[in-house]
């Protein structure tokens, strides 16, 4: 409901009710004794009912400043996750193109280590960080990885080979892991 249908429908319900009891105090005859003493029982009623409606219009005025507050805060929000949402879609593409320029370059390195011979190419990448030797040597057609694998430092051996067989770390089906004892 509305502010101002409140507004108008608790204070039309407080004077209705105050109209029908003054009506009612008049009705009887507001001239007689019971009747003045019924319009000072009024007085005090139509007070409580003054009292009670300037708490509820403060309180309604309350509502409606937090209300505001909400409505703008939650402007804000919008306003900052709509910002977020087209930063993240940013980083998101250029993550994607970053990604892919360094698989290329990984990729023709790869050619440039399967072009040298198998003892070479293993001491050079015995000297590499093993997660760029792994993608080096995934890249490679098998015959020329597998004759620079036999030629590593057995603990690259070793990496690479769990490397390549749990890129993302895990044992995949929760086999027994392929890491060093």
């Amino acid at each position: 409901m509305s502010t101002a249908r409140r507004r108008t429908t608790i204070s039309s319900g407080a004077l209705g009710l105050a109209l029908t009891l003054l009506a009612f105090t008049s009705a009887e005859g507001a001239t007689d004794a019971a009747g003045a003493r019924a319009s000072y029982a009024v007085e005090p009623l139509l007070a409580e009912i003054r009292t009670r409606q300037a708490v509820l219009d403060r309180r309604e005025a309350a509502l409606d400043a937090r209300e505001q507050a909400y409505e703008e805060l939650l402007g804000v929000v919008n306003s900052q996750l709509d910002e977020i949402t087209a930063l993240r879609d940013t980083l998101t593409r250029e993550l994607e193109a970053w990604e892919g320029k360094g698989s290329e370059r990984v990729r023709k390195l790869s050619k440039i280590y399967a072009a040298m011979p198998p003892s070479g190419a293993a001491q050079l990448l015995n000297e590499l960080d093993p997660k760029l030797a792994t993608q080096i040597l995934s890249k490679m057609k098998p015959k020329q990885s597998a004759a620079v694998l036999a030629r590593l430092k057995q603990e690259l051996a070793v990496t690479v080979s769990v490397e390549v067989a749990n890129p993302l770390g895990g044992t995949g089906d929760g086999a027994v892991s392929l890491g060093p004892r």
